[in-house]
């Protein structure tokens, strides 16, 4: 009178309707691959824009390079030239 069997195996009627066919904790581990990709895609995306680094390292650059000038030991031509360098790049 009462068939049962499938609800043992997951072929029951509605079983479809969860999330990948996993029953209950479908729903679940949908929301849970979603949060994974949605962090991958993340790291991703931060990973290939360039950071504020880059401002930075410019900076760091400027200061080496006129602290060199300071010292005397590059002319005022070398510096002017290294710094266009530096601020077109």
């Amino acid at each position: 009178m009462w068939n049962c069997d499938g609800w043992l195996t997951g072929d029951y009627p509605g079983a479809g309707n969860f999330l990948f066919g996993f029953g209950p904790f479908g729903g679940i581990m949908g929301v849970l691959i979603i949060i994974v990709l949605l962090i991958l895609l993340y790291k991703l995306f931060k990973a290939l824009t360039p950071g504020t680094n880059a401002a930075s390292d410019k900076n760091d650059s400027l200061m080496i390079l006129k602290s060199r000038f300071a010292r005397g030991e590059i002319s005022l031509d070398e510096y002017q030239r290294m710094k266009d360098t530096l601020m077109h790049r």
